[in-house]
C-alpha cells in the first residue's frame, strides 16, 4: 500500500456529441501518475483543495499546470527532503514532462468543449 496519485485530462463537451438519446458530456485521459509522492500530494491538496476536499479528488484550475511546472523546474515544494539527488532529478524530469504536456493540451481547446484536469489520490 501507499499513495497513488493520478492526473486526468478531461474534456467537457457543451452538448454537441450525442449517441441516440444520450449526450456525451465528458472524456477522460490519463495524463500523469505518481507513486508515494507525499510532498507533491500535500502541495496540491493545500494549494488547490478546499476546506471540504480530503485531497482525494481535486479539480485543478488551468493555472495549476504552469505553477506546478515552475515548482518542478525550481525543485522546491514537490519533493521530499530525504530524496537522493538522482531520484529528485528523475522526478523533476518526469514532472516537467507531465506539466509541459498538460499546458500544451490545455491550449488545444476547441469550440464547444472545455478542458480541465482532475487530481485524484488514493492510499
Amino acid at each position: 500500500m501507499g499513495l497513488d496519485a493520478f492526473l486526468t485530462a478531461e474534456i467537457y463537451f457543451c452538448g454537441h456529441a450525442s449517441k441516440g438519446d444520450y449526450t456525451k458530456k465528458t472524456e477522460g485521459y490519463d495524463a500523469g501518475y505518481w507513486r508515494k509522492r507525499h510532498a507533491l500530494h500535500e502541495h496540491i491538496r493545500n494549494v488547490y483543495g478546499d476546506e471540504y476536499a480530503d485531497g482525494s479528488h481535486i479539480a485543478l484550475p488551468d493555472r495549476a499546470m504552469e505553477e506546478l511546472l515552475e515548482l518542478a523546474n525550481e525543485g522546491v515544494d514537490l519533493y521530499e527532503d530525504d530524496l537522493t539527488p538522482e531520484d529528485k532529478a528523475e522526478f523533476q524530469k518526469e514532472d516537467t514532462e507531465i506539466f509541459t504536456n498538460a499546458i500544451a493540451w490545455l491550449k488545444e481547446q476547441k469550440e464547444g468543449q472545455w478542458r480541465s484536469f482532475i487530481y485524484t489520490a488514493s492510499w
